[in-house]
């Protein structure tokens, strides 16, 4: 694996990480300003680096949970209990695909993704 590769790797499980961790955290305790910005520089970090790795397979997901987060805010700030649930689960899902996602651009086998309006 070259220099870039490891790289991506490494920083790929830490933003990825980060983001489950940030998603517990609101789950747990709702709207919170500070974690939501968290999740978003996490989210967008993976977004960039996976844009100029070539990884578009990663950067939709990426920007699906991107559209998610601000759903989400909405729902936080409306105190729309139900759907932010329905999001939250959204969300959680979206991150285990993105995990695949990342393994699988890593293995040279894109998800060949595409995103539709």
């Amino acid at each position: 694996m070259d220099c870039l590769k490891k790289l991506y790797k490494e920083e790929a499980k830490k933003c990825i990480a980060g983001i489950k961790k940030s998603v517990q955290k609101l789950d747990k305790n709702s709207y919170d300003e500070k974690v939501l910005l968290e999740l978003r520089r996490l989210n967008h970090m993976l977004r960039g680096s996976s844009l100029q790795m070539g990884y578009n397979s990663v950067a939709i997901i990426a920007q699906e949970i991107s559209d998610n987060i601000k759903n989400l805010v909405a729902a936080l700030q409306k105190k729309d209990l139900d759907g932010s649930r329905d999001i939250f689960i959204a969300v959680k899902a979206l991150i285990k695909v993105l995990k695949m996602a990342v393994a699988a651009e890593l293995n040279g086998k894109s998800l060949n993704l595409k995103r539709v309006k």
